[in-house]
């Protein structure tokens, strides 16, 4: 109301000497005034200002809108026609002073400080608006907590006797809050001097208590805050000196008084402060469960202090609490910890935050709660729990990269050994095999007698390598623990790496020291069954069926691998008999169908093809097993040779089943057998099936050349050769494509293309292979000359050697030129190991047969005989040895010669000679009897010949003789 009346006072204005149209304008101006209407008002006075510019009521028009729009808090509209106001001409001293005070209050409410103390500067020095100006705007730097500056503009005030008691009040209140108590106190005892009209004793007193209580003077300031409560009992400040009172007594420790005064606050302005403060006190005793309770007290705080203790008051007592009520109550503090976000205390809201979910191990949640926190922020302390809530956090939900940066952050401050052992961990998940050698090295060399992680960490490193496939890596790591420390887990990794990568040497090193327990044995029987010496593996696994010590599972596992054993040294019976035995023990139940399978195998390989078939039948009986146990009687039928039989079970395999884990190889064996079988057709029927079904398999390369071959046998040129080329366009293997082309150009040969035939030629690597080729081209074109210069290239060759030799002696000794083919097939005998060595060896002694050096031929002859015991030439070579016998006059050698050629050769085609020469020898030495077994036979071989002796045999002509 009393704000309404100043309007009224300082605006309404009553003249009779203007124009009528002002005048008109201003009357309804002032009628709106005087009806309170002020906003209308002032658009009215905005209006006439405009519309009125050389008004002589311009000034007045001004003057009450400019205020008008102060005294609505309008400051920056006020602003700017104040400003108008201060360039109409003739405004008197007052006048001006007037407009710069208001501009500076305008100015000192917007916070415009400089601009503000500009104005108050063309203030007159003697007007009282100066004085006033500098006051309003002291007040307002105290308000805004800008305590220097509002000294100073009080100080100016102290000689300045309307303002002196103001300001010396206002220079103790912001020393106080300056904390600079000594000089509050000093500006109070001014103050306080003399007499008390115009002064506030009330506030001044309890302001001169509190001083003295932050001064330490506690008793000083129990009287005068006492004093005050007596002598002004219903000051406005009572509540004040009440709230100082109780922080005294709880300063003291007093608590009978302090719960006194808390009592007294009750219901009073300031409760929530006393509850507050008592809150403050019981948390700085790290009695939470008190804190807690007064905290609960103060209702909706804003105080980023009151929330912080709040919060961590209900935190520590969920803590000591530890139970489901417990945990209650750190959930309902992490939402007061989430009220301290974008406050002064964001970092503490942030890290609590993230503990309380980090230990119930909510790491998504971790890592949403730590997502924004600035880091040059953090409390130190704060800092490496954070690293580590991020390391785990990012851990456990599989972020290996991130993990390791938090991680690395943890051990580069603290070089702690769980720093370190988090750090190998997470490297081991990621695979890093380069920073776990470092990091593992590391330890060593650091924390070489720690015992806390060592088992874990070689564990770790060990896991690592082992999946890294640096297996020796891995065997050293567990190898180094276990010379100085036993550790039954890290002994059974080592066995299982030892295992798995074959080092059955290692492992029977390891294990020989170890105690003779059945596990034990059974691993050295793995080990021995590894390096192949299946009796030592035979002795460890019947030791562990037989032993006392061993478990039902240690015996059967024994039981089946001895049966493998047996199966791997090819002692079919035995692996037989002992499959028997396992079937035998009621309680062996895991390894039946493999136990199965090896009996079936093991009869499969002993040619008891029926037998197989029938176990393979009942291992099909287990669904598993059903396309195996169709496969492996496929087999069967294949190795005893049934092929029709073995290519139904290939093709109903493949047919039910096109997908199936046997369905390729199914189809590919099939294939075989009609190509085997010269079924041309259905081969290249299957082929083109296998193409469309199986494009990328492993065997399309081999599928392809049947195919190709079976175009080639059918005369179908064409599509062999197109075939050949696909097979070579679409594998990027060298040796395959080599492979093709050399085949593309033995069929062009085949077919005398020679233009494709050196066509591909060319496109073979091998250059040895490519001059044969040529040579052999050469040869059938009947360029024999370029053929042998072809040849001789290859003269020495390893691969070729052999052959280019044989076919350049082949062509001298057709050609009767026997001296040069003789050098050549003497070229053959020196190659070790090399093929055509009987021929050339039957060729040299043909050449010195021909010649008449018997002795020679002989020589070579005898060798056929003697030393190529697989040669198709070892009968005409004994032939020619009985001849040359026969022709040297060694009658008896030429005997025993023809008579070992009867014997050994009796489906010979030299069989009919043979008989003759020993019927003739026979008769020649007067053996009758002998000869006529020669001739009887000879008659059946060759009747013709044997009449040229029947004379001998006649009983008349055998009398006479």
């Amino acid at each position: 109301m009393k704000k309404k009346l100043l309007i009224l006072s300082l605006l309404i204005v009553v003249s009779g000497q203007i124009f009528a149209t002002d005048r008109d304008d201003m009357k309804y101006i002032d009628k709106l005034y005087e009806a309170k209407e002020y906003s209308m008002a002032t658009d009215e006075l905005k209006t006439f200002v405009g519309k009125y510019p050389d008004s002589s009521y311009q000034k007045v028009a001004l003057g009450r809108l400019s205020k008008t729009l102060y005294l609505n808090k309008e400051y920056k509209s006020s602003i700017t026609y104040f400003n108008q106001y201060l360039k109409l001409e003739k405004l008197k001293i007052d006048e001006k002073n007037e407009a710069h005070y208001y501009l500076a209050r305008n100015l000192t409410y917007l916070k415009d400080y400089n601009k503000a103390k500009k104005e108050i500067n063309l203030i007159g020095e003697n007007s009282p608006k100066k004085i006033d100006a500098i006051y309003y705007l002291g007040i307002s730097y105290y308000e805004n907590t800008r305590y220097e500056e509002a000294k100073k503009a009080f100080k100016y005030l102290i000689t300045k006797p309307k303002r002196s008691k103001d300001a010396l009040l206002y220079i103790s209140l912001s020393s106080y809050n300056n904390k600079e108590y000594v000089n509050s106190t000093i500006y109070l005892d001014e103050y306080l001097n003399g007499s008390s009209d115009g002064k506030n004793i009330e506030l001044a007193s309890y302001m001169y208590g509190m001083n003295q209580y932050k001064l330490g003077n506690n008793e000083m300031a129990i009287k005068k805050l006492t004093e005050v409560e007596i002598n002004h009992p219903q000051s406005k400040y009572i509540a004040d000196v009440r709230y100082g009172l109780l922080d005294i007594y709880l300063s003291n420790g007093d608590m009978v008084k302090a719960d006194e005064y808390y009592k007294k606050l009750m219901g009073g302005a300031n409760e929530e402060k006393a509850n507050t403060l008592l809150a403050d006190y019981y948390f700085s005793q790290k009695n939470y469960e008190t804190s807690m309770k007064y905290y609960e007290l103060v209702k909706n705080s804003k105080d980023p202090k009151v929330i912080y203790g709040s919060a961590f008051s209900m935190f520590k007592v969920g803590e000591l609490k530890g139970n489901i009520e417990g945990g209650k109550l750190i959930e309902r503090s992490k939402v007061k910890f989430v009220n301290l976000l974008g406050t002064d205390l964001n970092s503490e809201g942030i890290y609590y935050m993230a503990l309380i979910d980090f230990r119930a191990k909510r790491y998504s949640e971790v890592i949403k709660d730590l997502k924004s926190y600035e880091e040059s922020k953090m409390k130190r302390e704060y800092k490496n729990n954070i690293d580590l809530f991020l390391g785990k956090s990012y851990f456990e939900t599989k972020n290996y990269k991130k993990s390791r940066v938090y991680y690395t952050n943890v051990y580069n401050r603290t070089q702690s050994k769980e720093g370190l052992y988090q750090l190998i961990l997470v490297n081991s998940r990621l695979g890093d095999l380069k920073n776990i050698k470092l990091r593992f090295d590391e330890y060593k060399t650091k924390f070489s007698t720690d015992i806390e992680y060592r088992q874990k960490i070689y564990l770790i490193v060990g896991n690592t390598y082992y999946k890294g496939k640096d297996i020796g890596r891995a065997k050293d790591a567990y190898k180094e623990y276990l010379r100085s420390y036993n550790d039954t887990k890290i002994s059974e990794n080592l066995i299982t790496i030892l295992v798995a990568d074959g080092s059955y040497k290692d492992l029977i090193t390891y294990l020989t020291p170890q105690p003779k327990t059945a596990e034990n044995r059974y691993l050295l029987g793995i080990a021995y069954l590894g390096i192949a010496e299946y009796n030592k593996a035979v002795e460890k696994f019947e030791g562990v069926i037989t032993g006392k010590d061993g478990s039902l599972v240690q015996k059967e596992k024994a039981s089946y691998n001895l049966i493998k054993t047996h199966f791997a040294a090819k002692n079919y019976d035995d692996a037989i008999r002992y499959a028997k035995e396992y079937f035998t023990v009621i309680e062996y139940k895991k390894y039946s169908n493999e136990v199965m399978d090896l009996e079936a195998l093991s009869k499969f390989r002993m040619g008891k093809y029926l037998e197989a078939r029938e176990m393979f039948g009942k291992l099909g009986e287990n669904p598993k097993y059903k396309e195996y146990s169709k496969f492996q009687i496929a087999e069967t039928y294949y190795n005893e040779g049934k092929f029709d039989m073995s290519f139904m079970g290939y093709n109903n395999l493949y047919e039910e089943n096109k997908k199936g884990e046997y369905a390729l190889r199914s189809l590919y064996w099939g294939i075989n057998i009609l190509y085997t079988q010269g079924k041309y057709e259905d081969v290249i029927k299957k082929s083109g099936e296998f193409n469309l079904e199986y494009p990328k398999s492993n065997y399309i390369a081999d599928v392809n050349f049947y195919r190709a071959d079976a175009y080639f046998k059918l005369n179908d040129i064409k599509n062999a050769a197109k075939t050949y080329v696909r097979i070579y366009q679409d594998t990027t293997d060298e040796k395959l494509k080599n492979k093709t082309a050399k085949e593309l150009t033995t069929l062009y040969y085949n077919v005398d293309d020679y233009e494709n035939a050196n066509l591909w030629k060319e496109k073979i690597s091998d250059s040895n292979e490519k001059v044969y080729f040529s040579a052999l081209i050469y040869e059938k074109q009947g360029k024999i000359d370029l053929a042998i210069v072809e040849y001789k290239k290859l003269i020495e060759s390893v691969e070729y050697g052999s052959k280019v030799n044989f076919n350049l002696a082949s062509y001298y000794y057709k050609g009767k030129n026997y001296d040069e083919a003789k050098k050549y097939y003497e070229n053959i005998l020196k190659v070790e190991n090399g093929p055509y060595k009987d021929t050339a060896t039957y060729r040299i002694g043909q050449i010195y047969f021909n010649s008449k050096d018997y002795s020679k031929a002989l020589r070579n002859f005898m060798r056929i005989e003697l030393l190529y015991e697989e040669s198709n030439l070892r009968e005409a070579a004994k032939l020619k040895i009985a001849t040359i016998y026969e022709l040297q006059k060694e009658e008896g050698k030429a005997r025993i010669t023809y008579e070992e050629f009867y014997e050994t050769y009796p489906k010979s085609r030299y069989r009919g000679l043979i008989l003759e020469k020993l019927l003739v020898i026979n008769l020649n030495e007067k053996k009758v009897e002998e000869a006529k077994k020669y001739y009887e036979e000879l008659v059946i071989v060759n009747k013709g010949v044997a009449e040229n002796y029947t004379s001998y045999f006649d009983k008349k002509t055998m009398k006479k003789k």
